[in-house]
């Protein structure tokens, strides 16, 4: 298990931890492209051909369709949220406002996203408390499905993050203490569809230097499908 330092400072007003480390992480009590189509033409004579020794010419179409592909190309509509997730520990509130479901993924993203899977976005706005020196970013963020014990981590790789940029979603960057921000989280579902898939902030499990600790906690929440 991860475990996170932090030390005390005093500030005016408001008491603080520095948190030496790497990131942090519901309330501490509690349309398809065109299928590939082979088309075959049968010519029929007409009476006048019936009486001419003239074979009728063969038909053969000039192009094929493209070939199915199970990617969206467009993004489909934000659903909107309304859930808040209170982390009375590092004093972080964190509302999951929107989902985008089906997430064109970029071609320079295989490896990432690959068949089967799906993208998603998640619209958070985040105030980090004030209470510790301790951020809030992507990084503090999961995905997964409920009943299966794989878990992704937030994508912030440069093609998702682009593709994401270009469709008016912004990606969130980190916030600091005491700040508030508003972006999107990326992450992959796997399998794709699914009505049980979630996005998850997840806080790690801190040490308080001069004594005390703060668990490690994740709180879901459910994304719908539309």
């Amino acid at each position: 298990m991860l475990l996170r330092s932090l030390r005390l400072a005093v500030v005016p007003v408001l008491a603080a931890l520095a948190l030496a480390g790497c990131g942090s992480s519901s309330e501490d009590s509690a349309a398809p492209a065109t299928p590939s189509v082979t088309t075959t033409v049968t010519a029929t004579a007409s009476p006048d051909a019936e009486a001419s020794s003239e074979a009728l010419p063969t038909v053969t179409p000039s192009t094929a369709p493209s070939a199915p592909s199970t990617q969206a190309t467009v993004p489909r509509a934000p659903i909107d949220l309304d859930e808040t997730i209170h982390d009375k520990g590092l004093g972080h509130t964190i509302a999951v406002e929107q989902v985008v479901r089906s997430f064109p993924a970029p071609a320079s993203a295989h490896g990432l996203v690959d068949e089967g899977d799906e993208l998603v976005l998640v619209k958070v706005k985040v105030t980090a408390g004030r209470k510790y020196y301790a951020s809030v970013g992507p990084d503090d963020f999961v995905f997964g499905v409920a009943g299966s014990s794989e878990v992704g981590t937030a994508l912030t790789s440069g093609e998702v993050a682009t593709a994401m940029t270009k469709a008016g979603d912004p990606p969130l960057g980190d916030v600091d203490a005491g700040k508030t921000a508003e972006g999107w989280v990326a992450g992959v579902v796997r399998p794709a569809g699914s009505a049980q898939a979630y996005v998850g902030y997840r806080r790690l499990a801190y040490h308080v230097a001069g004594g005390g600790s703060i668990p490690a906690k994740t709180w879901k929440v459910t994304l719908p499908q539309g």
